[in-house]
This record gives structure tokens, sequence and C-alpha cells, in this order.
């Protein structure tokens, strides 16, 4: 995972620092309740792997290899691989387009992420949409506020870091980089609806939410002119990052 994270940061951004805190990250941030992004071989944490895989290989240009892993990932687990598949479509459909239209889809990507998550907030608002009976499913159909808590607690002041990770690449990030935060924003939607097991789209969101944060991470030391400000301010992301760890842990 701490591979597969690195080389979707690194892919992205073309930085060997974005691409380290992203592993980390991809390490020290995990979900044990119903995601269990730290267990490896179970089905749901390998297909995120192989989804992510299969984005970094289009991303680098294997496009035949990449897709047949986003299309494959379905057979390995149905939940994350329904992701898989809307994350190859989008790819293709996005190809067709701008080589028919000329019209460049990634542009909109973030906009449409962002009103996703906005249309996300409105459907909570409105209750829960369980389509089941079990008692399991609704012990494990979380509301807002709490999902946003378990966010809040997992990154911490890193929440931040994403959010200007997102206004970096609205202003001036590729392709490449507005696919990755548009997907990220878009699968933040998907955990926020208030449905059954949605905290299992984790498992292929936080690897896209590393990317951006540490997109935003990048940028931010990067306006750092005096080497002793960077210093400290490396210092104290990995004081952040051990603090991330200890409230994944506990």
């Amino acid at each position: 995972m701490i591979i597969v994270g690195s080389l979707l940061g690194y892919v992205t951004t073309k930085r060997y620092a974005a691409a380290i805190l992203s592993g980390v990250l991809s390490a020290f941030v995990f979900e044990s309740v119903i995601a269990h992004t730290s267990m490896f071989l179970i089905p749901q944490t390998l297909a995120a792997v192989v989804v992510v895989l299969g984005c970094v290989l289009w991303v680098r240009g294997n496009k035949r290899l990449g897709l047949a892993l986003l299309f494959g990932t379905i057979f390995i687990h149905f939940v994350i691989g329904s992701l898989g598949i809307v994350c190859g479509l989008l790819f293709v459909s996005s190809e067709y387009i701008n080589e028919k239209f000329s019209v460049g889809i990634p542009k909109f990507l973030i906009y449409i992420g962002l009103l996703g998550v906005f249309v996300a907030v409105i459907f909570e608002s409105l209750g829960d949409f369980n389509p089941f009976s079990s008692q399991e499913s609704v012990a494990l159909t979380f509301g807002l506020g709490e999902k946003l808590d378990l966010l809040i607690s997992w990154y911490s002041p890193l929440i931040a870091a994403y959010l200007c990770g997102v206004w970096r690449v609205m202003k001036t990030g590729d392709d490449n980089q507005r696919y990755v935060v548009g997907i990220s924003l878009g699968l933040l939607a998907a955990v926020f609806l208030p449905i059954p097991y949605s905290l299992k789209f984790l498992t292929v969101t936080r690897f896209f939410v590393n990317v951006t944060v540490a997109i935003g991470l990048v940028w931010l030391l990067d306006s750092l002119s005096r080497q002793w400000v960077k210093f400290v301010a490396y210092a104290a992301i990995w004081l952040i990052m051990l603090n991330v760890f200890v409230h994944s842990v506990v």
C-alpha cells in the first residue's frame, strides 16, 4: 500500500517529496471499523490497491493494462470493483471527448467533484437511505457528523493541506493532478452518502486524498524561502504525521 501510494503521488506530481508524503500517509492513516484499510490481503483492500495501480498505469501511458486492472477489479470485490469500473469509464470517456470535441474533461472534474460533495450533503440531510433490513446495515450506517469526526481525527490539521491542494490544482494543476483531485472529491462524496457501508469507499478514497494533501504540503513548503523556516515546517509536518498515526492506532 505504501508503494502504490507513493507511485500515485509521483506519477501525479513528478515530485519525490510528494511521493514520500503520499506513501507515509498511506501507512499512517487507516480505518479499522468498516474499511479495514490496514489489512492488505482482505478482498476490499486488495481491490483498492489494484484500482489505484490501474490509475497509475493509465497516467503513465500503459492504458490497456491500466484499464484491464480497473475493469477486472470487479472480480475481487463488487463494491470497490464498481469504483474501478467508474474510474476506467471516466478515463476512456474523457479521452474520447477530448479527441472528438477538443474538450478537456479534467478541467471540469474538480468542479463536478465539489458539486458531488454538496449533493451528498443535501441527501444526508434528508435522512438515511438503507435498502437493507439487517441490524448490521443499520449499525454500520453513519451520519455525516460522525464521518466528519472520523476524518478530522485521522487527518487533524492536514485537512487544511488537503484544501490547499485542491486550490493549487484548480489554479495551476495539469490534467493528471486534476484527475486525482477530482476523483478524491467524487469519492469523498460517495463516502458522505447516507447509505450503509459507505465508509468502505475509504479503501480507495484515502489514496487520492493523500496525494492531494501531499500536493498542498509541497506547495506550502515551496513557498517558504528561508531554510530554517523550511526545517521547522518539515519538523512540524512529521510531528503531525506522528499524531495522525497515533490517532489511527487508538
